[in-house]
């Protein structure tokens, strides 16, 4: 498992961790709600990432997806990016609320929002307990 993963939030802002991938609450939210996932291996690009890790990302993302709009009330949407975190890829998964709605595509930094630590807490709590009802 690659040590970027140890670096992970606490364990009460991980939503789920397997094998894998490590998807927890993004320590600098565009939105409430806002999740980034990890490979658990160590890749820079994600077109040398194998298919099966992929494969099985991407059909989490789909799941989380679903979770976070039953938690949220709101549509979801998802990028990938590499090396903002030191080369390590990884994919966010986040509610696009009416703010959000016409500008995704031109998301950036300069967009992050302050939420707290109970905040993420609790959004995490929300999203774990709707992403369990959800089948695999």
């Amino acid at each position: 498992m690659c040590g970027i993963l140890f670096k992970a939030p606490d364990g009460e802002a991980i939503v789920y961790r397997n094998e894998t991938y490590v998807a927890a609450m993004d320590r600098y939210p565009i939105t409430s709600g806002h999740v980034i996932i990890f490979p658990a291996v160590h890749e820079e690009n994600w077109l040398t990432i194998s298919q099966e890790v992929y494969s099985e990302i991407m059909a989490f993302s789909r799941r989380l997806m679903a979770a976070i709009e039953l938690y949220t009330g709101q549509r979801t949407g998802m990028f990938f990016a590499g090396k903002a975190h030191p080369e390590h890829i990884h994919m966010h998964v986040l509610p696009i609320g009416e703010g959000l709605k016409r500008t995704f595509a031109n998301l950036s930094v300069s967009r992050r929002i302050e939420v707290g630590i109970n905040a993420r807490r609790s959004s995490c709590i929300g999203i774990r307990k709707f992403l369990g009802g959800i089948p695999q």
